[in-house]
């Protein structure tokens, strides 16, 4: 499954140059955004009109503040979609919910 903001998170990452080297271009990150988002295999999940309470009813839960209420958006996202287990590199910023399970897909112990 896949929500929209992890393409945008997506794309952000793979275009900056102080995230990876190289970059990918813009034109090639835009396409691997365009593939996942029109490929049938990827179920798409997507925010509901309630995703914005839900969301800051976990920022205030959770005392979250700046950046990490992006998280709590995903979070929301996820838990309006029935969706109980995410994988990222950035385990620490969602094991505070409850309702999640959290795996790294990548096994390094590094967290971003």
């Amino acid at each position: 499954m896949i929500a929209p903001q992890i393409l945008y998170e997506f794309y952000s990452v793979v275009t900056n140059p102080r995230r990876i080297e190289p970059p990918l271009s813009r034109e090639l990150a835009v396409e691997i955004c365009r593939t996942m988002q029109e490929s049938p295999e990827l179920v798409k999940i997507t925010p509901s009109s309630n995703t914005l309470r839900e969301a800051f009813s976990l920022v205030e839960e959770h005392g979250i503040k700046g950046a990490g209420v992006f998280d709590c958006v995903l979070a929301a996202t996820a838990k309006e979609n029935d969706v109980d287990a995410i994988y990222t590199q950035n385990v620490g910023d969602f094991e505070r919910f409850d309702f999640l399970t959290v795996e790294n897909p990548l096994g390094d112990g590094n967290q971003t």
